[in-house]
């Protein structure tokens, strides 16, 4: 039996073919990159994250808080013309949990009201509020991503 992957929480997958070589790219992404525990200052601080000598983990610098930044996960990989970026973009660990969270409660509600009250008002307002958090957590999720990979997609072009 073969189980296919159930996406509950949003991410993004894209490849990126470039004629930079992979050191090029590595050094383009640590001049917009303040790296996590060294003292490096980047000319333009883009990101925060982790590069390493096949790969990066970042997300976008911001002034605000924002639950719904993207983390981006980048393999990279060298070829002869040049290179090939795997790219992943999820959201953090914690906006995920808070995500399974505020969207399984409203629906335990919408169960438990729909087996012990009369009438459908509060079940459906629980399903409603429930539908809405994630709806409305997945489109910021996938608003910020854009705007992030644009920004990425300057920084290798």
């Amino acid at each position: 039996m073969i189980l296919k992957e159930v996406a509950i929480f949003p991410y993004y997958k894209q490849t990126f073919v470039s004629s930079y070589t992979q050191e090029q790219i590595l050094e383009r992404l640590r001049e917009f990159t303040k790296e996590e525990g060294k003292e490096s200052n980047p000319v333009r601080r883009e990101f925060n994250g982790k590069i390493d000598t096949d790969g990066f983990q970042i997300s976008r610098m911001i002034t605000q808080a924002n639950t719904f930044l993207p983390v981006i996960k980048g393999k990279i990989e060298g070829t002869k013309t040049g290179s090939i970026l795997f790219i992943t973009c999820e959201m953090f660990y914690t906006t995920k949990i808070l995500l399974f969270i505020w969207t399984v409660i409203p629906l335990l509600i919408f169960l438990l009201t729909l087996l012990f009250v009369q009438g459908y008002f509060y079940p459906l307002l629980a399903l409603f509020f429930g539908l809405f958090n994630y709806i409305v957590s997945v489109a910021n999720f996938h608003r910020q991503r854009k705007i992030s990979m644009q920004i990425l997609d300057k920084i290798l072009s």
